[in-house]
């Protein structure tokens, strides 16, 4: 049986706003400007001054298209870190999603595309896979800018768990063992005073 059917007390955090609240939605707005920020700066500066092979520097497409391609990593990472139940299907997804752009861009960056609906973008991811600044970008940018979400996630369960976070952990840690709402809330309980007895 689902826990929230055998623990009503799960579903007093949307009451008290624990979800969503004027708080919360700045602490996001704030760390997508974050993001934002690392994402921009990082591709902007990191390919400064590039030369290609024919002896022509990449300007802002170059570095424009790296930056949106970070930021799909990057919402798709975010996903993970927000997620309560990370499972085969969640994984297979975003797995799926992913992999569905960088299929559209490689075929819509050929020549016969691009020079129908933007020939600014001929051949431009094409340059970026032979750029090892490209590969580095995309694969730190998103983790450098997603360092505070997790720290404060990871905190937020670790310090002050919500009775959704212990009936999770408990879920996990019992696998299944739990069968009443009594015990999932004498569990709650030890946790939670575990919890504060080590703080």
């Amino acid at each position: 049986m689902n826990e929230s059917l055998r623990v009503p007390q799960l579903y007093k955090l949307g009451q008290e706003r624990h979800y969503f609240s004027y708080r919360i939605f700045w602490k996001w707005v704030a760390l997508s400007i974050y993001h934002g920020i690392i994402i921009f700066f990082g591709c902007n500066f990191g390919f400064r001054g590039i030369i290609t092979t024919d002896g022509k520097t990449d300007g802002l497409w170059f570095a424009s298209t790296t930056a949106f391609s970070c930021i799909i990593h990057l919402v798709t990472m975010k996903l993970v870190v927000e997620i309560i139940f990370l499972n085969w299907i969640v994984i297979l997804a975003g797995g799926v999603s992913v992999a569905f752009y960088w299929l559209f861009v490689i075929v819509f960056n050929t020549h016969a595309i691009s020079s129908v609906f933007q020939p600014q973008l001929d051949n431009v991811y094409f340059r970026m896979f032979s750029n090892i600044q490209f590969w580095i970008a995309i694969v730190l940018l998103p983790i450098i800018a997603l360092i505070p979400d997790a720290t404060m996630k990871y905190y937020q369960m670790l310090y002050w768990p919500t009775i959704s976070d212990i009936a999770i952990r408990n879920r996990r840690n019992l696998k299944d063992r739990i069968t009443t709402d009594e015990d999932i809330l004498d569990a709650c309980k030890s946790n939670k005073s575990t919890v504060k007895g080590n703080g």
